[in-house]
């Protein structure tokens, strides 16, 4: 490091920073900011997301974090409304836009906050607190400042590397292990060599983070392309999902595209790295899911433990499968399309008035009038399927 190709390197970079796009809302807060005689710098993953994924930035979608070496009470009376993290030193300042006191930290009591906030004065001091190098650099819209040239270098080579000793950063905040996961997946970045081995050493702690967290940051890196989503598993992740240790050498073609929706690609991934995937309807009902999420993966798990595109492509045709729709996202990636089937000519009220069918029986009858549906679809008329369920109850 230090020759002229790194200059020039550092230079380039530079000016690209400077050509972040700054929504009014920062700019406005960072007005608001230095006429209160404070200094102001756009810190974090906006600038590496700018650099790292500049055709896909858009400046509205970006939850900006700012910089200020105002204290803690002078931001409080600028603020647009009340934070949760205001203990902290954060503060929200419009839409999307939160402002936290330059500060040194200490005493990660709960493994995930500091115990000790100390307000500081300096932006390359502020920086040296922060997770990865590549998030160590600041931009007052002007000035470009990092915690030093090998946060820039980083940034140019597309390099994640923890800032100061990656063992004590991830014990201070385990999870660092998850958002390192996550870059590395949506970017497609290398993990210099002693941030990866210590993420690896130290990823039983990440147990210690809420399980909304983990789960969030699993979802973000099923965000990643699906040839990368091997990945976490092989980074030692499946512990922090509270998964068995998954098989080696997992197929990544099984699935031709990844599903839609996050749930599915859940699913999927557990398809690529497991023999059998009965432990998640278990894990589903434990974990913090939506609802439809939880019951659709307990479902799929338990009809399907294994990948069955016939299976899926059966519960996805059927009208009256509640889940139908995650089925219909798990054949679609595989490869098939699902022709959902026409409503049965015989309804389940029909059947529970006719035939006096309820509870377990019921189900099965429907299940049994589907069936017949699908390998002839000319039976699905009143007359027929009524002979079909004579015919199915006298042989039960």
């Amino acid at each position: 490091m230090g020759g002229a190709n790194d200059v020039n390197d550092i230079e380039i970079l530079k000016a690209q920073i400077r050509q972040m796009p700054l929504p009014p809302a920062v700019r406005d807060a960072m007005a608001v900011i230095r006429r209160a005689g404070g200094e102001a710098y756009v810190v974090g993953g906006a600038i590496r997301d700018w650099v790292w994924d500049r055709d896909r930035f858009q400046s509205g979608d970006v939850d900006w974090d700012l910089a200020a070496n105002l204290p803690p009470q002078d931001l409080r009376n600028l603020r647009r409304r009340v934070h949760p993290g205001e203990r902290f030193g954060t503060f929200d300042f419009g839409p999307r836009v939160e402002v936290t006191t330059m500060r040194k930290e200490g005493g990660y009591d709960d493994a995930r906050h500091p115990g000790r906030v100390e307000p500081i004065a300096g932006i390359k001091e502020d920086l040296g607190r922060r997770d990865f190098t590549v998030n160590a650099i600041a931009v007052d819209g002007e000035r470009v400042v990092a915690e030093s040239d090998l946060a820039l270098l980083d940034l140019a080579a597309r390099c994640l590397r923890a800032v100061g000793d990656p063992t004590e950063r991830f014990r201070e905040d385990p999870l660092r292990i998850l958002r390192l996961a996550r870059f590395r997946g949506r970017f497609g970045a290398f993990v210099e060599p002693e941030t990866a081995g210590a993420a690896r050493d130290e990823v039983t702690l990440t147990r210690l983070v809420s399980r909304e967290r983990r789960l969030a940051e699993f979802y973000g890196f099923l965000e990643a392309p699906m040839e990368r989503w091997s990945w976490w598993c092989e980074a030692g992740l499946a512990w922090a999902l509270e998964w068995p240790l998954p098989r080696t050498g997992g197929s990544s073609t099984l699935f031709l595209r990844p599903p839609r929706h996050r749930a599915a690609r859940l699913l999927a991934l557990a398809y690529l790295s497991y023999d059998r995937i009965e432990f998640l309807g278990e894990w589903a009902r434990q974990w913090p899911l939506q609802r439809l999420e939880r019951q659709a993966i307990d479902e799929v798990a338990r009809v399907s433990p294994v990948p069955d595109a016939d299976r899926w492509m059966d519960r996805a045709a059927d009208w009256d499968e509640r889940h139908r729709w995650i089925f219909a996202e798990l054949a679609e990636a595989f490869g098939r399309t699902p022709t959902p089937l026409e409503p049965l000519a015989l309804t389940a009220h029909d059947l529970m008035t006719r035939w006096g069918l309820q509870g377990p029986e019921l189900g099965a009858a429907l299940r049994h009038l589907r069936a017949l549906q699908r390998m002839r679809p000319d039976i699905n008329q009143q007359d027929q399927l009524d002979a079909a369920m004579r015919a199915w109850l006298q042989d039960r």
